[in-house]
């Protein structure tokens, strides 16, 4: 059978994607339907057709799935940002077990049968209360109503929605946003038009304290200053712990620039995980759930302690979180991190708790391993927490040289996850899998692995 563009068909849903896209067949032709859930009857119209799959978007369910809820998001279907707010939480935490399960069969080639076996957190560990989470939100700019606005672009576009309140970030969120908007208004501060690289607002960033209630906001700016500037302080003091510009120029959807300056109040903030507090600037990697992370970090740590040598590497180790906690495990632990700040940010967190057995290296992961071959550095443990795209090539053969005892492998994509284990299989047994949801409402979710010799 031959399908066309805008043809309307009916589907039974058969599974989810690893985007949380509803699988159905038609004739034996596969088509993803976000919104959709397993189980499902529904009426779908074809937005895009390749020669092995077709994407629908969902027009009607004719029978519903008991696990479907309503969202609570005013503007879920159009942001697209919590891609799972049509399901009950419960089934929520069920399919993110599943998608890291099926993600090591599939890609990591791990049995089937011993998989279910290895696990220790059956279904996903989830939230209490799964909304109000996130610490961190970047909001870019634009026009709603022939007025400034900070929002979301839709998936895979540059259409602009309006959020007012996101839902997954903290209340008083909005009250700030809406000062700032208030501001711009008065005081006539553009909007950036990324289309003719135009206007002065990129962004707006808010990074809150879950410990001491502090926030930090920073404005991206196509400019190098924020005209009264002293006016938005004057609204804002109160509420905020400190007001920054960041300085981008450049015609790049990357959001921040290489230039930060504090207008006002302090350029950091400071929050705490497993009793140990962190000094967080704009540019720092820190998880953006903190209720989560305690739980993830506690389970990495308890995989990680032990050995004979008693020293420790923390791989990717950011603002160094996992390698202060480490440090109260293990006589020597070594942070690696690429990013200057962020080892700046360790350094100064380290110092201010004690952590003297703790050393950090700026250095690129890859390189940082070869030197310690070198020095015959031997560790009873190794802990990578890497970014979306997982460990390099040449980091994960330098692993299997340095030949730790252990590996603690922490994830948040399950497809790169599987990838990296599989290469790590030749030197390592896959012995622990625990899975937590850091991200309720989407699609997103992290791992701990224990590997072992």
């Amino acid at each position: 059978m031959n399908f066309a563009k805008n043809q309307m068909i009916n589907l039974k849903i058969e599974a989810l994607s690893s985007e949380a896209y509803g699988i159905g067949r038609a004739n034996g032709f596969v088509f993803f339907v976000p919104g959709a859930i397993p189980g499902e009857e529904v009426t779908a119209r074809i937005i895009k057709l390749t020669k092995t799959y077709g994407v629908c978007k969902l027009e009607h369910i004719k029978a519903a799935s008991p696990n479907r809820a309503e969202p609570e998001c005013p503007v879920y279907k159009r942001c697209g940002g919590c891609s799972l707010s049509h399901m009950q939480y419960a089934a929520q935490l069920e399919y993110k077990t599943e998608k890291v399960l099926d993600a090591l069969r599939v890609i990591g080639k791990f049995s089937a049968d011993e998989l279910p076996r290895k696990l220790e957190t059956n279904p996903c560990v989830g939230m209490e209360f799964p909304f109000r989470y996130r610490n961190k939100v970047q909001m870019p700019a634009g026009i709603a109503g022939c007025k400034p606005s900070f929002g979301f672009y839709a998936p895979r576009s540059h259409s602009f929605i309006a959020v007012c309140d996101c839902l997954l970030c903290g209340a008083e969120n909005k009250e700030i946003l809406s000062l700032v908007l208030e501001f711009m208004e008065e005081n006539n501060i553009s909007v950036y038009y990324e289309s003719r690289n135009d206007g002065l607002v990129r962004h707006a960033m808010i990074r809150t304290s879950r410990k001491t209630g502090e926030i930090l906001l920073c404005l991206v700016l196509n400019g190098k200053k924020l005209p009264h500037h002293e006016k938005l302080i004057e609204k804002l003091k109160h509420r905020i712990s400190g007001l920054l510009i960041n300085v981008n120029t450049e015609e790049t959807n990357v959001i921040l620039g290489k230039k930060t300056l504090c207008l006002w109040g302090r350029d950091y903030i400071t929050d705490s995980i497993g009793g140990i507090d962190f000094k967080i600037s704009i540019n720092s990697f820190y998880q953006v759930n903190p209720v989560q992370t305690e739980l993830l970090y506690a389970k990495a740590l308890e995989y990680a302690s032990g050995g004979e040598n008693n020293t420790a590497l923390d791989i990717y180790c950011g603002i160094g979180t996992i390698t202060q906690l480490l440090a109260g495990k293990f006589k020597k632990v070594y942070g690696i991190e690429a990013v200057p700040e962020a080892i700046s940010d360790a350094k100064a967190s380290a110092a201010q708790n004690g952590a003297g057995n703790a050393e950090f290296v700026l250095a690129k992961a890859e390189e940082a391993i070869f030197d310690f071959i070198e020095k015959g550095i031997a560790p009873d443990c190794v802990v990578v927490d890497p970014p979306r795209k997982g460990c390099d090539e040449k980091l994960l053969s330098a692993l299997l040289k340095l030949k730790p005892e252990k590996i603690v492998y922490v994830s948040c994509s399950p497809a790169t996850l599987a990838r990296d284990l599989k290469v790590l299989a030749q030197g390592y047994e896959l012995r622990k899998i625990s899975v937590y949801d850091c991200f309720a409402q989407t699609a997103h979710v992290e791992t701990a692995v224990l590997l072992s010799r």
